[in-house]
């Protein structure tokens, strides 16, 4: 990203996310976690039916399409403290009003526990 864009980013948002710090994390995030949710994730009779390899797979983020792992996602948003949305928070067996950082905590727990 050539330097002139990322200074008119922090001058526009005050700052970048920070996945370390946490906060508000960028749409294109947030929306491509529910993307690959929706489409690789899902519960039926509250058993989780995700490939537990899923820290593998590769996710688009981004209006380019650029693919990343899932594993780098669940870091970018696991301070996150945007809203998850309601079906997702339920498929999760969390309270609606989670946020994101709760959700992709519980994803990893669910890989490692079942």
């Amino acid at each position: 990203m050539p330097t002139e864009t990322r200074t008119a980013d922090r001058l526009l948002t005050g700052r970048r996310y920070n996945p370390a710090r946490g906060g508000h994390a960028p749409g294109h995030l947030r929306n491509a976690f529910c993307d690959w949710w929706e489409y690789h994730c899902y519960l039926d009779d509250r058993e989780y039916d995700c490939d537990l390899d899923y820290l593998d797979d590769l996710v688009s983020v981004g209006d380019y399409g650029d693919r990343r792992p899932v594993r780098w996602l669940v870091g970018r948003l696991w301070n996150c403290t945007d809203i998850m949305p309601g079906d997702i928070c339920n498929d999760l067996d969390l309270a609606p009003g989670s946020t994101y950082a709760q959700g992709v905590r519980r994803l990893r727990w669910i890989a490692q526990h079942f």
